[in-house]
């Protein structure tokens, strides 16, 4: 559903019918947003930044192999890998200026600016946003695995995960970086790739604990069992 999603977007883009809300949203972020938000907004940048995704990938890995799951291992590092390969085809096939190449015109307050310190590569497409396919990829990854771990925090990790999202992705706009548009193709390409990676990890269910219920039926197996071999 969410490569379907993806391939109807990324078609109302390349027909240029995402404009008429693409626009005016960047518009108003770049013009009226406070310089706490645009501060905020570069802050987080680092976060998701491709240098430091690896080292969540690097660390999911090992987390899978000290659990003895080789495969979920290489399919954790691997899907992220993918989702690169995606995302520069089609920042390099499909035609979507980056907002500064529109909202150049428009002044904007002087605003204390941290920067962006990590690399970036310069592409002429800005869609899809590589940071918002890192923030679905990874929170979804992080909420199954939460709620695997301690079953009772499902719910409050998988509600906690719409919110955070929204906001990484909104200040991909606020620093006008990309548009609303790349955000959304952003998010919707790593929900993807992130179905697929829970798919090849069953879920991180085998971090589960098991319950005492569990344990009990396990220990009145293996007595039973003991019974009957030794008469």
């Amino acid at each position: 559903m969410c490569g379907a999603a993806y391939a109807a977007l990324v078609a109302t883009v390349a027909l240029g019918w995402a404009r008429a809300f693409d626009v005016p949203i960047s518009e108003a972020a770049y013009i009226l947003q406070p310089c706490w938000m645009l501060t905020a907004s570069q802050a987080v940048s680092p976060l998701l930044a491709g240098e430091v995704s690896l080292l969540y990938s690097g660390a999911l890995a090992l987390l899978c192999a000290w659990r003895r799951r080789p495969l979920a291992s290489l399919a954790v590092v691997g899907l992220l890998l993918g989702t690169v390969a995606v995302e520069l085809a089609f920042k390099y096939g499909l035609d979507q200026p980056p907002p500064r190449a529109l909202l150049g015109r428009f002044e904007r307050p002087d605003c204390f600016g941290l920067g962006y310190p990590l690399t970036s590569v310069p592409t002429p497409s800005s869609l899809p946003s590589g940071y918002a396919i890192r923030a679905a990829y990874f929170g979804l990854l992080l909420a199954a695995l939460v709620g695997a771990r301690w079953p009772r925090l499902t719910g409050p990790a998988r509600w906690s995960l719409v919110p955070i999202l929204a906001v990484l992705g909104m200040s991909r706009v606020a620093v006008a970086w990309h548009w609303a548009s790349d955000v959304l193709a952003g998010l919707l390409l790593g929900t993807a790739f992130a179905c697929l990676a829970l798919a090849l990890v069953d879920g991180f269910r085998w971090l589960r604990p098991p319950t005492a219920g569990r344990a009990a039926d396990a220990l009145a197996r293996s007595t039973v069992s003991g019974g009957v071999e030794s008469t």
